[in-house]
């Protein structure tokens, strides 16, 4: 794997030399397709490298649109380009803008300077991808990952410490080990992590919450792990999470709130933090009395079995992402949580869990017992579990909507029973000839007596 990713990593300095970079074009740094821009290269091509996948195009400075730009705050178009307006009034001013800052990372990493990019104004998993590039590969000062979340697990840090920081620790770390070899290393643990990776993620999107900061540390880490959890589903489900001020505090909410509207269209549940706990209660479906619960790893499985958060979705469907409380400071603020989730599942498990599989044994060995697991990660090869709990609660989800069914069969039963396909049979004058046979479970949903099926068949 590593000498692929070697070729890959030389094959782009090959075609965007740092030195060329001052040369560089508005339409050869992004357009619409074509796979040979250098943000195609950056994004798409050199993906295996590590990943900045997901989020808005506006996470580099400028692009070019697809289709007819919408007003939205931050946000500019021309007649055919879209940008951030804070980097320029029009396309050439910004992107002046961007091409210098990619010349400055660029030239900074090579030099080992990270506090330099630390600095600079620009998406963060963008440039960090961009210095990772064009580091001195002889003496490399960071790896192959971006998203600062990650980056804190796997060095154990705590949240203000800064970028340049965080590499230098694993880079310390690395040893004599090759960086690329050790880049996958990290990525492995990383994956053993990723739970808490992504509660780091989820608890980042509240560091406006006063009353949140102010007591999260104080609160029992399973009720803080489980608040996650919760939240996470909730996204999954495509419910948009906000905050907004009440007398008490803030309220963290899940439902359905557009930008720019003073009122939620619907809220599905409440998180009201105070000194002690956070509080729980669901809005959608219980009017009357809203339903109020401690936050713990019953309620999490009792959610997604729960056909709730999927009636919601059904009730207030939308086509766009689901909104984090930032997206209504700004509309196009960078989302790591997409690529938190594409460096560990994409990059790491790329061998997903096979769909054919057999599991063999004498009777009382477990077969059934590890049938679950294996049709979990055949349904979701992402899901990933602390418990059987959770196993059990993920695999009753799947049952409901219809993704798992489990079926028992005899082992008497013959093969032609469950297959349709070509049966050898003679015609009037004696010779062979080959009919199509259905199955004969087909036409029957179920079979009450066995002895009574074969004797009619006999």
């Amino acid at each position: 794997m590593a000498v692929e990713q070697q070729a890959l990593w030389d094959a782009f300095l090959a075609r965007w030399p740092r030195e060329h970079l001052e040369a560089l074009s508005l339409e050869q740094y992004v357009s619409v397709n074509d796979t040979d821009t250098f943000t195609y290269w950056l994004e798409t091509k050199t993906r295996p490298l590590g990943s900045i996948q997901g989020n808005t195009s506006a996470k580099f400075g400028i692009y070019r649109r697809n289709g007819k730009g919408k007003t939205q705050s931050g946000i500019a178009h021309g007649d055919v380009y879209t940008w951030r307006t804070r980097y320029g009034l029009n396309e050439a001013e910004v992107f002046s803008y961007v091409k210098k800052t990619l010349m400055a990372i660029a030239d900074a990493a090579y030099r080992g300077d990270l506090n330099a990019i630390d600095e600079l104004d620009f998406a963060p998993l963008v440039k960090w991808k961009i210095a990772f590039l064009y580091q001195n590969p002889n003496a490399p000062v960071l790896i192959n990952t971006f998203s600062k979340p990650m980056l804190e697990v796997l060095t154990g840090a705590e949240k203000k410490t800064t970028f340049p920081q965080l590499y230098a620790a694993l880079i310390q770390n690395k040893g004599e080990k090759r960086l690329l070899e050790y880049g996958k290393e990290c990525w492995h643990t990383a994956a053993k992590k990723h739970n808490e990776i992504m509660h780091k993620v989820v608890l980042s999107h509240f560091s406006h919450v006063d009353a949140f900061q102010r007591n999260v540390a104080n609160w029992d880490a399973q009720m803080v792990a489980s608040f996650c959890d919760i939240i996470l589903e909730a996204r999954k489900q495509k419910l948009d999470v906000f905050t907004t001020a009440q007398t008490s505090g803030e309220m963290i909410r899940i439902g359905r709130k557009e930008l720019n509207a003073i009122r939620a269209d619907e809220v599905f549940a409440t998180f009201e933090p105070t000194g002690a706990k956070l509080k729980y209660s669901q809005r959608y479906l219980y009017r009357e009395q809203y339903f109020t619960s401690d936050i713990n790893p019953e309620l999490v499985n009792s959610i997604k079995i729960s056909k709730d958060l999927k009636a919601f979705n059904a009730e207030y469907a939308i086509e766009r992402k689901p909104y984090w409380p930032e997206n209504y400071f700004d509309e196009f603020y960078e989302d790591d949580t997409i690529s938190v989730d594409v460096i560990v599942q994409e990059d790491v498990m790329q061998t997903p869990s096979p769909l054919n599989q057999i599991l063999y044994g004498p009777p009382g060995t477990g077969k059934t017992y590890h049938t679950i697991e294996a049709a979990v990660k055949a349904a979701e090869p992402t899901f990933t579990w602390q418990s059987r709990v959770e196993l059990k609660a993920e695999y009753e989800r799947l049952m409901a909507e219809k993704r798992i069914r489990f079926v028992t069969f005899h082992q008497s039963y013959g093969y032609e029973e469950f297959v349709e396909g070509l049966h050898a049979q003679t015609d009037e004058d004696g010779q062979v000839c080959y009919g199509i046979k259905q199955a004969y479970l087909n036409k029957f949903v179920r079979v009450p007596n066995r002895k009574k099926w074969l004797a009619s068949r006999e």
